[in-house]
């Protein structure tokens, strides 16, 4: 019994210095495990193919697809919609409805990663589905290598035969020519 006194001595005198080896944000992580242990708080974004799917049901991607790159943090994207309404074309924020996007955004977009991958995954549907003239609106800034242009529909749409990627000035629509990969011939200095 004297041996047990002993080790439970020892025990309470090390738990300060083990509770200041590890400072631990208490009310974070009970915040976390309800989370964890509630499924209706813990959601994943949406899978590829389910994004694929109501992108292609929603309808209407296809022929004169547009896409966007190299915009400055505040830019107008106004100058997107309006140009997919010329060409008779969709972009990101036509090919979903808003209220799918309001949903899949509750579900995965409570930092900054998920948000970025519920973008790359739309983006790719759209990609996957877009044929014959295919624009891509090019801002102001260089065009990133980063970029979900670069990374994710360029990829896509090289190799799409039949689909032909138009370089538009976002400055000035009327001003086309051919895509050359990653440049952008309208950036500022």
């Amino acid at each position: 019994m004297k041996f047990f006194n002993t080790i439970t001595q020892a025990l309470l005198l090390a738990l300060p210095l083990a509770i200041e080896a590890s400072p631990v944000d208490m009310a974070k992580a009970i915040r976390a495990r309800a989370a964890y242990r509630n499924p209706l708080s813990r959601r994943d974004c949406p899978s590829q193919d389910i994004i694929d799917d109501y992108v292609a049901a929603w309808g209407g991607v296809g022929d004169s697809t547009v896409f966007y790159t190299g915009f400055s943090d505040d830019a107008d994207f106004d100058v997107v919609g309006d140009f997919a309404g010329q060409v008779g074309g969709k972009w990101y924020e036509s090919a979903v409805s808003q209220q799918q996007m309001d949903t899949w955004d509750a579900e995965c977009t409570d930092d900054e990663v998920l948000d970025n991958v519920l973008a790359t995954r739309v983006s790719v549907a759209i990609a996957k589905l877009a044929t014959g003239k295919t624009y891509v609106l090019l801002g102001e800034k260089a065009i990133s290598s980063s970029s979900v242009w670069v990374t994710a529909e360029w990829p896509i749409l090289k190799d799409r035969s039949g689909v032909e990627i138009i370089a538009v000035n976002a400055g000035n629509t009327a001003e086309t020519q051919a895509y050359v990969a990653h440049q952008n011939p309208w950036q500022s200095a």
